[in-house]
């Protein structure tokens, strides 16, 4: 037994866990310059949380069982899970719009129902505005449809938690996509509402309609593969993140969120279109070196959720676990 699986065991108390070295991939699936491989669990192994059903955020705001309110800091939001028999899964990257500026959520989080009023880690993905916006609730947060794009964004939120490296990720994605949908650079996709403002970037008609083909690509690949678990995300053959969850059902309830994410990532790169070449030898040793590398750091952001970082030169890899089900949930991986 290495120091990895009796890691799990401190955490979870449960047996030992899979990892990289379990996982067998199908693929690649391929869209102009995309590849995906999908990632399944080993058939030998069980599924760590087989038939136990987490509620996605943005599904969960959308019945309202799930409240998130401002604190007036920027760094630190209020959420509350208002269901009496539901766990709600809070995926680090998620980004909830509304309060006094739109925020993303940098660390993964269990609600259990009737949580009350929970602290979560948060990051602003909106400059400048600290005031009520149009029709919006300045206390609560309304939705949660996108998740956060890019890598250099991905690694801000989780790794450096920086604001100022986030706010820098945000102007070049804003800036990228105004050049792929034939804005000014900078202004073709800011909204007159919030020109700074990342989410009202990616509700923009011409963004969505420009990445309408890699997005129902996305959503497809997923379709027949009822044992998938996780994906590998490539843009020209240059791994750029991995997502793997402790069971299908709950990949496949996050899958759409996460899809429309990495599609407005592809056309945000300037990569030339072609069929990337990435062998599946090189993704699942991608797999298999970020959880690995490095020391492990260990937080407790509630008391269901436990999380293990470990933070290489090659890749931020980043774990999370639901304390009752004494398993691993999510396993982020983002390259460097």
């Amino acid at each position: 037994m290495n120091a990895r699986h009796l890691l799990y065991l401190c955490l979870a108390g449960a047996a030992v866990l899979p990892a990289a070295t379990d996982y067998r991939l199908t693929g690649p699936f391929t869209q102009d310059q995309i590849t995906v491989y999908l990632v399944h669990l080993d058939p030998t192994q069980t599924k760590p949380i087989a038939g136990k059903r987490y509620l996605p955020l943005g599904e969960a705001l959308a019945q309202r069982k799930v409240a998130v309110h401002e604190t007036g800091t920027v760094n630190e939001l209020a959420i509350e899970n208002l269901s009496p028999d539901t766990d709600v899964f809070i995926q680090s990257g998620d980004i909830v719009k509304g309060g006094q500026q739109d925020r993303v959520f940098s660390t993964d989080l269990i609600l259990p129902p009737k949580s009350g009023r929970t602290r979560i880690e948060s990051f602003c993905v909106e400059q400048g505005r600290w005031t009520k916006r149009g029709g919006e609730d300045v206390r609560l947060f309304s939705t949660s449809a996108n998740a956060i794009v890019s890598r250099d964004a991905k690694l801000a939120i989780k790794g450096s938690k920086n604001q100022g490296d986030v706010w820098k990720s945000v102007a070049a994605m804003q800036s990228r996509l105004s050049g792929v949908v034939g804005g000014v650079i900078g202004a073709g996709v800011a909204s007159a509402a919030s020109p700074t403002s990342l989410q009202l970037s990616l509700e923009n008609k011409a963004v969505n309609q420009s990445a309408e083909k890699h997005a129902a690509a996305l959503r497809n690949f997923v379709a027949g593969q009822p044992s998938a678990l996780g994906y590998v995300f490539a843009i020209g053959g240059e791994i750029q993140s991995a997502d793997i969850y402790a069971s299908p059902a709950l990949f496949r309830e996050l899958w759409p969120k996460q899809a429309q994410a990495l599609a407005i990532e592809a056309i945000g790169e300037k990569t030339k279109p072609g069929a990337a070449k990435l062998a599946p030898e090189a993704a699942l040793a991608f797999l298999a070196r970020a959880e690995q590398a490095a020391a492990p750091v260990m937080e407790a952001p509630n008391g269901r959720t436990r999380v293990v970082k470990r933070d290489s030169p090659k890749a931020l890899y980043v774990e999370s676990h639901d304390a009752a089900a004494k398993s691993w949930i999510h396993r982020s991986y983002t390259a460097k």
